[in-house]
């Protein structure tokens, strides 16, 4: 399980505002699209990039400790500088300072209980409802785990409600390097994944004409992800559209092949071969009963 999916790791807001009396109720961090930090209601993210770095890391982490090396290799991941340890103290002082201002407290109370330092790693104390990749990926659970037990009515709701949180790609203003790229893009796999799902419950609740919009934005934006051309495929044909989507087949067949000098998986290999049937089985298509001319 990686770092961005253990939001149970962080601390309860009552434990941190209890020990420090800091009201963590007033922060909230927002990174599914452009990074924001507000602190009662106002923007205060830091705009420096490499500060913006060090703040995404330790908060794609929160609660748990993020060491020095994983830190530095993070912000100089070619060559690291022989000041890197300075600087990434500055770093954290200017992190800190930051969190002092916007919350009215001590530095010396930042530092001893919200970004903390031990054994050569620092820590960002903060509940999980603070950051929404948090919530965000406690809905996609709620939605997959409601869609797994047949309730499509709620995984519709709630995925919807969660991917309606996406503003845009995962951290889009800020650079990644090699610690932040994976947790990113782990966010943004789960964000595909539920997108998948939703456009299923379309499927098995006669929802064509959603089924085929969203499918269709969501092929176009990503040409290379065959579970999304599938449901796009799957969505054409519950639609009465099945020469659309055979087209869709072909063309990313000669998308993969010309591309990327590969080949649909037996998946999608299968998905063909059973549209290309005179009455294809609309079970395997996970599909409302359909009517197709």
């Amino acid at each position: 399980m990686t770092a961005v999916t253990e939001h149970h790791a962080s601390e309860t807001r009552a434990s941190i505002e209890t020990r420090a009396g800091i009201e963590t109720e007033a922060l909230r961090f927002c990174i599914l699209g452009p990074l924001s930090m507000t602190v009662h209601g106002r923007e205060a993210a830091p705009t420096a990039a490499k500060q913006r770095q060090v703040l995404c890391l330790l908060l794609m982490n929160v609660g748990r400790r993020v060491t020095t090396t994983a830190l530095t290799s993070e912000l100089w991941p070619n060559e690291v500088p022989r000041t890197a340890k300075t600087a990434l103290q500055t770093y954290i002082s200017a992190l800190r300072r930051l969190f002092a201002k916007e919350l009215g407290l001590p530095a010396e109370t930042v530092a001893a209980s919200l970004l903390t330092t031990d054994a050569g790693s620092y820590t960002l104390h903060l509940p999980a409802s603070c950051w929404d990749g948090a919530e965000f990926q406690a809905l996609l659970e709620q939605g997959e785990g409601a869609a797994a037990r047949g309730d499509y009515e709620e995984a519709e709701t709630t995925l919807a409600r969660a991917l309606s949180m996406c503003q845009g790609d995962i951290l889009e203003d800020v650079v990644k390097g090699p610690q932040l790229r994976p947790l990113a893009r782990f966010l943004d796999e789960a964000r595909l994944h539920g997108e998948e799902i939703l456009v299923d419950t379309f499927l098995r609740t006669g929802k064509k004409n959603q089924a085929v919009c969203r499918a269709t934005t969501l092929a176009d934006r990503n040409p290379y992800h065959e579970g999304l051309h599938a449901q796009l495929m799957r969505s054409l044909y519950a639609a009465g559209r099945r020469n659309d989507a055979l087209k869709a087949y072909r063309e990313l067949d000669a998308r993969l092949a010309d591309e990327l000098g590969t080949v649909p998986s037996p998946e999608t290999r299968t998905l063909h071969h059973v549209l290309l049937q005179d009455a294809p089985d609309a079970a395997f298509l996970r599909l409302a009963p359909v009517s197709v001319g």
